[in-house]
Formats: structure tokens, sequence, C-alpha cells
């Protein structure tokens, strides 16, 4: 599996124990293989093999210190993957069960398919698209979508993911009406809307 670095500058740190403790909170989290801290540089550098930086940063917040990325890292978390089935299978990102394990207080949002007009029009709604966001930022940690075209409608989430756009950008984005990525905007308004109780237009 690939590895990526992570480099973190950290404040609050005054002395050499403190690093310990950050050390041992960084290992904890899942996917990290290697974690070193220096006290007199007030920094780590994290080997991790798909962890996002935000999780990283979380755990030194959670042990009682400030963080913060100090250089995009070479990552992986908005590389998309499709499946090439019947309907297709395509997802960006963290499932839910990876960004619980990793830490992040994450909300969901679950759209079938027969909820979106192009799926109807189309007479083929088999399969929904699944958002995963980070509760504390608001951004898009996840996507995982199950439709006929999945590997189109996956592009617009790696962005979103890429980027940083939170799911109230999403929401709020003007989407051409009757098309399948109009889908990832009612998927996106689905964390805070009931979308069975929206007209046809107000998406």
């Amino acid at each position: 599996m690939d590895t990526q670095t992570v480099e973190l500058s950290i404040e609050g740190m005054t002395c050499d124990h403190c690093a310990v403790t950050i050390q041992r909170a960084l290992t904890k989290v899942r996917g990290v293989e290697r974690a070193a801290v220096s006290f007199p540089h007030k920094r780590a550098e994290i080997t991790t093999t798909g962890a996002p930086p935000e999780t990283l940063v979380r755990a030194v917040e959670k042990a009682g210190y400030h963080a913060a990325v100090n250089e995009p890292p070479k990552s992986r978390a908005a590389l998309p993957r499709v499946t090439f089935t019947d309907p297709q299978v395509a997802s960006v990102g963290v499932t839910e069960e990876e960004a619980r394990t990793n830490g992040l207080d994450v909300m969901v949002s679950r759209l079938p398919l027969s909820y979106v007009p192009r799926a109807l029009a189309a007479r083929e709604t088999r399969g929904l698209i699944k958002l995963v966001a980070d509760r504390r930022t608001n951004r898009l940690v996840g996507a995982h979508i199950l439709a006929t075209e999945a590997g189109e409608m996956i592009q617009e989430p790696t962005l979103a993911i890429k980027y940083g756009i939170s799911v109230d950008d999403l929401a709020a984005a003007f989407h051409p009406y009757l098309t399948l990525a109009e889908g990832i905007k009612l998927a996106a308004q689905t964390f805070t809307k009931d979308v069975k109780k929206l007209s046809c237009c107000a998406a």
C-alpha cells in the first residue's frame, strides 16, 4: 500500500514529554505507520497509509495541543475509484466506518436514485448516493455512488474533497435540471432537508 508523509506544526508543547504524548496520540490513529514529534522544532512528521490530515490534526487537538498541516501532502484522499458493473460503483475519500474509526464526528446523507428526476425519466432508479461529511468543518470527506453512470457522477465529489468544498456549497450550487449530476446537489441537500418534500424545481 502506498504511503504518504504529513507534516504538522504544533503549538503548546513545553517539554519533551509533550512530544511523547503527541506521538502516542498520533500512533493510535488508524493508518499511521510512524510518527516523529520534535519539541525543539515544534513539528511532527507522520507516515500514513491514508489517514486524512484533518484526522491527524484532530488527534493532536484531543491530546491538548494545537496543530496545522504545514504543506499539502501527497494524498490519495481525492483519488476516485470506479467499478464498471451494472450499475456502476464509484467512490472517493473515506467510508463512514473509516471516518468514525479515525476519530471523525461525521454526518451522513443517503439518497436513493428514485428521488433523482433524471433517474426517474430514464426509468433507471437502481442505486443510491451516499455522502460522508465532517460535522466540525462541514466538508465532504467521502462519497459513494451506485448508479448506471456513477463513474461520471463521482468527479464533482472528488473536486469537493480535493479543494475542501463544504456540503452547503454543494447544496447551493446550480446544477442543470434533469441530469444525474443534479443527484449530488440533492444528496447534499439531504443533510439538512427532506428532499421528498421538495418540488422538482426546488433543486
